[in-house]
């Protein structure tokens, strides 16, 4: 027997394809520790772990230099054309397994500058973040950057971070 169907393309997705780090294969493939222009500032290394996992068996570490600038972490490029207006919904599981500093998702491109999202207190407690883009794009963009960062000054850290997701909040 053959079967033939139409079914429609789901409206929603997830824009950050590797943010559950569940494949050792993707390992950290997309996310960057590299300084990001009016987005972010660079952290020392971003690894895959099994030492803890919100979902599933992997998270994404990010560890942090001691220095005396905030928003250092972990960003990943989207190459999705974004347009004045367009409103778009991150959100991630963020824990400690020792430090105690704030962290939060940026979101936003190296032209327009970015949104931060709501900063949330490490602890060993998974806890969920998100962040709501809707004011900075000035004009049509053919890329922006989601980022995972921290927001204190002058401590160095390492967290992990998993569930990592963006969508558009109003997709065509």
């Amino acid at each position: 027997y053959a079967y033939v169907g139409w079914a429609p393309e789901p409206t929603q997705h997830n824009l950050c394809y590797n943010g559950d780090f569940e494949s050792s294969t993707y390992g950290t493939t997309g996310w960057a520790v590299t300084a990001v222009a009016s987005v972010c500032g660079a952290a020392t290394s971003i690894t895959r772990v099994t030492t803890a996992a919100k979902y599933g068996t992997a998270s994404g570490e990010v560890v942090v230099p001691l220095n005396a600038t905030a928003d250092k972490g972990a960003s990943f490029r989207i190459p999705r054309p974004t347009t004045e207006g367009q409103v778009l919904f991150a959100g991630c599981w963020v824990r400690s397994a020792a430090d105690t500093d704030n962290v939060q998702i940026l979101l936003g491109n190296t032209t327009d500058g970015v949104t931060a999202g709501t900063v949330a207190t490490l602890s060993t407690t998974w806890q969920f973040i998100t962040c709501v883009m809707s004011t900075v794009l000035t004009a049509h963009r053919t890329e922006f950057y989601a980022a995972v960062v921290q927001d204190t000054i002058n401590t160095a850290a390492t967290w992990q971070f998993d569930g990592f997701f963006v969508m558009d909040a109003n997709p065509a």
